[in-house]
């Protein structure tokens, strides 16, 4: 956990550690609002509450915490949250807003926001715990091209640059930045790259023939209906490691809804090919967060491969996403490796060892904004001939189901 405090801190010691998952979750996991876990309260007294703070920004629950325990922290670490927490509320404010901006803009173009305030409006009992910095908007492939258009005739800025990089990986989204300073994630696609598309059995065009409307900052958007919304939910956060609380947070908040059944989440995952990824995030938020309205019968339902859900929760024990750094751990790489079918998840799971081993550290560099390197979007490559080429191809697409 070194990486996640100054220069001038030590790491935990195994006991704090444990102390810090307790505080954490008994903060994030859903219970009486208006009254301090006695546990958390208790163990704060003894725990080096600044680490606390670091912890609350990398899992992203600084408003669960802060509204938790508030009156137990030290003055200084309670006002170090809050102004964490007010600059999240505003950033929130900010992307609700820019809703309206963008329905606007894009006039007859069908879209659908996804994650953040799909979440925060639909599902969580308390919207203010969920912040977001960016918004995620999904129109149909064969809208993307005049979706793109009609944003930069509004005076949005397309980021993306590596046209010929985009086009190899069929990358499913654009950068835009909008004129109010909102990153807006713009998706023809809820998977980002074709290798982990063919995976599963994700189509646009399903998404918005299932799509519901929900109010947010005072227009009607269209998002996904509750069982898209669990399966994107899992899938996306298996894709990027699992090892948020937020996530967990997030799977928390739609099984307390009580939206959808488990026979009929079940077939849904089954029919886009996402059992394992659901059962492996749904097995690790129910450890984590102690969730009672989950069974295991219930987790039976979704199936999945036994062995594979079995080395996870293995993987879970020795390597708790809580005691995990920054820069990576085995429960991260598991999640990501996690695929449509356990021989594929094996085979990832492998390659991403042996890729660690090699490296020696868990860390993987993350290129994505460095425009001076090749694999990242604001790489100059291609020019218009590629930027025609990328958004034809994903015309072509047609919404088809893969």
């Amino acid at each position: 956990m070194t990486a996640q405090y100054g220069p001038h801190d030590t790491p935990p010691r195994r006991g704090d550690a444990r102390a810090f998952e307790s505080v954490l979750v008994a903060c994030v996991r859903e219970h009486d609002w208006g009254q301090p876990p006695p546990d958390a309260v208790r163990l704060l007294l003894g725990l080096d509450q600044r680490r606390l703070v670091a912890l609350a920004e990398r899992h992203r629950v600084v408003s669960a915490v802060l509204l938790s325990a508030g009156d137990a922290l030290l003055p200084p670490i309670r006002q170090r949250l809050r102004l964490l927490s007010r600059a999240d509320h505003l950033r929130t404010l900010q992307v609700e807003n820019e809703c309206r901006h963008l329905a606007s803009a894009l006039e007859s173009t069908a879209w659908l926001v996804v994650k953040g305030p799909a979440l925060a409006r639909g599902y969580y009992r308390r919207a203010e715990l969920r912040s977001y910095g960016d918004l995620d908007v999904l129109v149909r492939p064969q809208d993307f091209s005049e979706a793109v258009a009609r944003l930069e005739g509004a005076g949005y800025t397309l980021l993306d640059r590596n046209w010929l990089l985009l086009r190899r990986r069929m990358s499913g989204e654009l950068h835009v930045m909008s004129p109010r300073g909102v990153l807006v994630d713009l998706h023809w696609d809820l998977t980002n790259d074709a290798a982990t598309r063919k995976s599963y059995a994700m189509s646009a065009q399903a998404f918005f023939e299932r799509a519901e409307r929900l109010t947010i900052a005072g227009i009607e958007a269209l998002v996904l209906d509750p069982l898209d919304t669990v399966v994107h939910t899992a899938v996306h956060a298996a894709r990027s490691g699992g090892d948020r609380l937020v996530w967990l947070k997030d799977l928390e908040q739609l099984i307390l809804s009580g939206r959808f059944t488990w026979p009929d989440l079940a077939k849904r995952s089954a029919e886009l090919h996402a059992q394992l990824a659901v059962s492996v995030m749904l097995h690790r938020m129910r450890a984590v967060l102690g969730t009672e309205n989950i069974t295991d019968a219930d987790l039976h339902l979704l199936g999945g491969s036994r062995p594979w859900l079995a080395v996870g929760r293995l993987v879970d024990r020795l390597s708790p996403i809580l005691r995990a750094g920054a820069d990576g751990s085995l429960a991260r790489i598991f999640a990501r490796s996690t695929r449509s079918d356990s021989g594929a998840a094996a085979v990832e799971l492998g390659r991403r060892i042996v890729a660690r081993a090699r490296r020696g550290t868990w860390p993987q560099e993350d290129h994505t904004w460095d425009p001076a390197h090749p694999d990242s979007p604001l790489y100059e490559s291609g020019g218009r001939e590629g930027r025609v080429a990328f958004l034809a191809a994903v015309s072509a697409i047609q919404g088809e189901r893969r």
